[in-house]
């Protein structure tokens, strides 16, 4: 097992979830000194935040938007969905 005294990293982590002074808006997480691209939630079982402030972030977005835009073509054009 690891030594939280060894490993600093693993104290940072639950501090930064909980900080919602890195949010915008309260819904949108920004913190560009997080290395993580996806972060938890400060309560776990409601799911994951994606670090706005990370580099890929912005990648992520676009991708996940195109894929919804290629659903919704897809279906228009081809009647996939009822």
């Amino acid at each position: 097992m690891l030594n939280p005294e060894e490993n600093k990293d693993s104290e940072t982590p639950d501090k930064i979830v909980t900080d919602y002074t890195k949010t915008k808006f309260l819904i949108f997480y920004y913190n560009p000194d997080d290395k993580r691209l996806w972060v938890p939630k400060r309560i776990k079982w409601m799911g994951w935040l994606l670090n706005m402030g990370h580099r890929y972030a912005w990648l992520a977005v676009i991708g996940l938007l195109i894929v919804l835009l290629l659903i919704v073509y897809l279906d228009s054009r081809y009647d996939f969905l009822p």
